[in-house]
């Protein structure tokens, strides 16, 4: 085995290791975007599950193909996020001008 298909080969174990050892279940996808940039942040796969949805995917489909367990309660907790977080803006901004 030559050099660079020994580098090769242990990058993708590491990335099978930080697959199979992260906190939460990560895809294949996920897995290698985390070891190419590990201070991103993976919100992706939530966008990506509210895209398949917007789509017409199924919520079965959408868990399947992006290893979620439960997809539609994650969209609801990311989407209540948001307009939390527009709400605090919006009174911040409130506060400012008085």
């Amino acid at each position: 085995m030559s050099k660079t298909e020994e580098t090769i080969h242990a990058y993708n174990i590491c990335t099978l290791v930080l697959a199979i050892l992260y906190p939460r279940p990560l895809s294949a996808e996920e897995a290698f975007a985390k070891m190419e940039n590990p201070d991103k942040n993976l919100k992706t796969r939530t966008r990506d599950a509210e895209m398949l949805y917007a789509a017409g995917c199924s919520w079965k489909e959408i868990s399947e193909l992006l290893g979620m367990s439960n997809p539609q309660s994650t969209i609801i907790k990311a989407r209540r996020y948001r307009e939390q977080k527009q709400k605090n803006k919006a009174a911040t901004v409130k506060k400012r001008h008085r």
